[in-house]
């Protein structure tokens, strides 16, 4: 009843809400067979929606447990094809209510149905993937047990790379993988079902890794991303299209995170002086009051800008009234309510969605008795306005920076200067 509003809602507002969406090796996965997608978890009731905005079809989601704490909440997820798993920290009746969700899963997978599921357990904003549970592994064998070997079921990896997790108009990346086919387990589940587990669980980690930005010590975090800001810098994408194929900006930001991680196993004091220079430059450029930004690639035509400024004043300005209640809501909520980063993301998501679908459906009330057509126009016309405003607003901070960036370097010529010299042999270190 819900899912389907939801999916159309959810499909236009991301065209605002992220700043650009990459997707890549969605030809990897199966058609006409039942699908366990596994993937990364950094960004709490966003990850279980970016597959499924991407696909006509409907999939079903294993959420943590303890949401569906009321009648009212249970009926609402369960519309939404949301279905509870508990987690130890739940106490031990609850955990005895998982065997009701295995079961439903058991039967969804067998009339080849999707099922997203995160198997790290727990979600963490950072770029690493933590070690994978063997509740997904029991899943597919447990279907496989009640339908038997024929059903075909894959497990397919995926995964959400966020450039910026907690921030609204993040850009994000959206991976698939090569499907995991559990017909090829068959052999080894016979030998013994412990095995079969433990491989299975292993596979599906290495399949997330291959196409995960991912972090192996936690105290390289912060030189990751000072790093790939200077690679972002020097790489500026073009404003449109708003969605992109293009494979190129997740491989090379993977390759800064293996380097990392390659100097972390092989040379240490190699990476400890990396760390150092790339501490040193951001405390620099901190002090100066720059960014990365204008030290890179990115040079905006000014003239140009100014010109579409002007163009567009008025449609900010009325895209600007439409929609400055709700962002004003959703990022009070966001910064001042919700004090788990990992949640302040998907609270704002979810404020403007709603906030949204109030004012459209009051304001289309309102226009449908003078004009249906506008009335039902009125929700793209709404959107694109927002997305108008908020580019807008972006593309005069970049040329305000940039004029701002040239008076301190007027300024301090030779400081910045140095800085330049500096970000360069950091790059060169990693490129």
């Amino acid at each position: 009843m819900l899912y389907r509003p939801l999916w159309f809602a959810l499909f236009f507002i991301y065209r605002v809400f992220f700043r650009r969406f990459y997707t890549s090796g969605f030809e990897n996965i199966v058609k006409n067979k039942p699908i366990i997608f596994v993937g990364n978890h950094v960004n709490a009731f966003l990850d279980p929606l970016m597959m499924p905005t991407q696909f006509w079809k409907k999939g079903y989601f294993i959420v943590r447990g303890d949401i569906f704490n009321t009648p009212l909440k249970r009926w609402a997820l369960w519309q939404t094809h949301q279905l509870p798993i508990f987690r130890g920290r739940d106490g031990k009746d609850n955990i005895l209510k998982n065997d009701a969700t295995y079961e439903k899963s058991y039967e969804l997978l067998g009339k080849n149905n999707w099922i997203v599921i995160f198997p790290e357990g727990d979600c963490v904003q950072e770029k690493h993937l933590r070690p994978i549970k063997k509740g997904t592994a029991r899943m597919a064998f447990g279907a496989m047990e009640k339908y038997g070997w024929n059903i075909d079921l894959h497990l397919v990896p995926n995964t959400q790379n966020y450039s910026h997790p907690a921030n609204f108009r993040s850009e994000v990346m959206v991976n698939v993988g090569k499907p995991i086919r559990l017909l090829d387990y068959k052999e080894l589940y016979e030998q013994g079902e412990a095995k079969a587990l433990n491989k299975l669980t292993k596979d599906i980690q290495e399949g997330i890794l291959k196409i995960y930005i991912h972090i192996e010590n936690r105290a390289d975090l912060q030189l990751f991303e000072d790093l790939i800001e200077i690679e972002r810098n020097n790489n500026p994408q073009k404003l449109l299209p708003w969605k992109s194929k293009d494979h190129d900006r997740f491989k090379r930001e993977q390759k800064v995170a293996n380097h990392i991680n390659f100097l972390r196993e092989t040379n240490e004091t190699e990476l400890e002086k990396i760390k150092s220079s790339a501490t040193s430059y951001h405390n620099k450029l901190k002090y100066l009051g720059l960014n990365d930004n204008y030290l890179g690639n990115f040079k905006p035509n000014v003239v140009l800008g100014l010109f579409f400024s002007l163009l567009f004043l008025p449609v900010f300005i009325i895209g600007y009234l439409l929609n400055i209640i709700q962002f004003k809501v959703a990022d009070y909520f966001a910064i001042n309510k919700i004090k788990l980063i990992h949640f302040k993301n998907s609270i704002r998501l979810g404020f403007l969605l709603v906030i949204n679908l109030l004012v459209m459906l009051i304001l289309m009330i309102v226009i449908s008795f003078y004009n249906i057509t506008l009335a039902f126009a009125l929700p793209f016309i709404v959107l694109l306005l927002a997305w108008i405003t908020i580019t807008y607003k972006e593309q005069i901070l970049i040329i305000y920076n940039f004029k701002r960036f040239q008076k301190i370097e007027n300024k301090n010529k030779v400081k910045v200067d140095e800085l330049r010299k500096l970000r360069s042999e950091i790059w060169d270190t990693i490129k």
